[in-house]
């Protein structure tokens, strides 16, 4: 039995390796655009952006929620069921999806809209990422999530940057063909996904609830899906209204370049993605089978390992800026304190990775209910704090930022004390307090070595001291114990 523990705790940690390493290559591309490729046409990366937008706020709707379903409802689920949960989902999203081509073209027929278009490939990419997130849980299941993964990840960037690279060398004007070419890619990837999944497992199409529903029932299932699509809305509200809010207020190239220092502050939380994404099967197993012991265990070692990581690239990230920067310095100079803005967005994502997976401990369990009231709470007080920032102060984007992140704060505290009095677990030893602590005194020490001389030299200086610090911090504080308790994956 532990041979067998070992081997399934290596699969996951390899598993862990090509998922962290498909979020560096894709963070790499989005770093190589922002640098060099966005800056050639910002309208175009405007339009991009929202048609996005509408995509992403778009896909939860369209399948309902299923993806997360799919990893809830998995433990209590026979193959056979799996099968038919699976190749329903793949209807659903088609059907979803139809219907909204059908209301917007009947819509746009007696009130022509002038986004219709947008708005269609809008929906087209809604479609793309509702089945990509349910065959990249049918993929996590499988444990078959490296392909997946870098399709997800990598294909729509690389898309992006050949489109740019068209649109400087033909001069075009009309962005239809590129935009919709974009769009294409997320069906194109979904479909690519399916073909890969379809050599380990078929879906089963029914209709027929005969043994479907014996550990669970059909109420639970819509009830909970319907928790899961309320919380991704939410979601969407209070991490991507910002989008909406800023050309309210000011420009489109503000908004523009503020999602550009947006994704710079995203790569903070790279590491993280895959700890939590590979453990959502054993959080929901854990929490089905009641063992909060176990489930304290990696609840504290995944959010220590993910803060190690995590703010090990917040420094790096801090440290690079003057070199981002120096590329386009006339475009980011019309926002005035980009790296700020960048540092104070990496802080509130750094908050939000330290407190660990509490939202999927709340999403996996009966209080998925309460995920609603704590999204709802962000976006309340990220709208409200937002539009007072650009209304009635001088702070512009600045604190815009500020609101993101005392937002972001404010939304973790909540549920980390609500996961301490439901569940009495903690994600917090004192190995970890120290490790927050030498991070501060890291930051302080790098953000009081000036940039003189040479922009690139005093970056190799302060990378050669963070890494100096970080490996003495994995050294005593990540390696230092040398019994551990192994954590068994359901």
């Amino acid at each position: 039995m532990k041979n067998k523990d070992s081997f399934f705790s290596f699969r996951n940690r390899g598993q862990i390796f090509w998922y962290n390493l498909a979020n560096v290559f894709s963070y790499l591309l989005i770093l190589f655009s922002i640098v060099f490729v966005f800056p050639i046409d910002i309208q175009f990366f405007g339009e991009i952006r929202y048609i996005e937008s509408i995509g992403h706020f778009l896909f939860p709707i369209l399948s309902f929620g299923l993806a997360q379903a799919f990893v809830n409802f998995t433990p209590l689920l026979e193959s056979y069921h799996i099968k038919t949960f699976f190749g329903n989902s793949i209807i659903m999203v088609m059907l979803t999806g139809l219907f909204s081509f059908l209301v917007l073209v009947a819509i746009n027929y007696e009130f022509p809209l002038p986004d219709f278009f947008l708005l269609c490939m809008g929906i087209l990419i809604g479609i793309g990422l509702a089945y990509i997130e349910i065959f990249k849980s049918k993929a996590l299941f499988l444990k078959k999530v490296t392909l997946p993964v870098y399709l997800e990840k990598l294909v729509p960037k690389l898309v992006l940057i050949i489109l740019f690279y068209i649109l400087f060398s033909s001069k075009v004007d009309n962005y239809f063909y590129l935009l919709l070419s974009y769009a294409f890619v997320f069906i194109v990837i979904s479909v690519v996904m399916l073909l890969y999944i379809l050599k380990f497992t078929r879906p089963r199409f029914s209709v027929s609830e005969l043994y479907f529903f014996e550990n669970f029932s059909k109420s639970q299932l819509i009830k909970y899906s319907s928790y899961s699509l309320v919380a991704s809305i939410g979601s969407y509200l209070a991490f991507r209204i910002d989008g909406f809010l800023i050309p309210q207020f000011l420009t489109m190239q503000h908004n523009g370049v503020f999602s550009m220092a947006a994704l710079l502050a995203s790569a903070v939380a790279i590491p993280s993605t895959g700890i939590t994404a590979l453990n959502l099967n054993s959080i929901s197993a854990l929490i089905y089978h009641s063992d909060t012991a176990k489930l304290g265990d990696l609840y504290i070692k995944s959010a220590k390992d993910a803060f190690f990581y995590c703010s090990f690239v917040f420094i790096l990230v801090w440290i690079s800026l003057p070199l981002v920067t120096s590329f386009h310095s006339v475009l980011y100079s019309q926002m005035e304190q980009f790296e700020t803005i960048v540092a104070i967005l990496g802080i509130g994502i750094l908050v939000n990775i330290s407190t660990g997976f509490n939202t999927e401990i709340i999403t996996y369990s009966k209080y998925i209910r309460y995920n609603i009231f704590f999204i709802l709470l962000l976006s309340a007080v990220n709208i409200a704090a937002t539009i007072w920032f650009l209304k009635f102060t001088q702070w512009a984007l600045i604190g815009v930022a500020i609101s993101m992140s005392l937002s972001l704060i404010l939304y973790n505290l909540s549920k980390l004390i609500f996961i301490k009095l439901k569940f009495n677990i903690w994600p917090f030893d004192m190995r970890y307090f120290i490790m927050i602590l030498c991070f501060i005194c890291i930051s302080t020490i790098l953000f009081f070595i000036p940039y003189i001389y040479s922009n690139v030299f005093i970056f190799f200086i302060k990378l050669a001291l963070a890494l100096i610090f970080y490996y003495l911090i994995k050294l005593y504080l990540i390696d230092g114990r040398k019994v551990r308790k192994e954590i068994e994956y359901y």
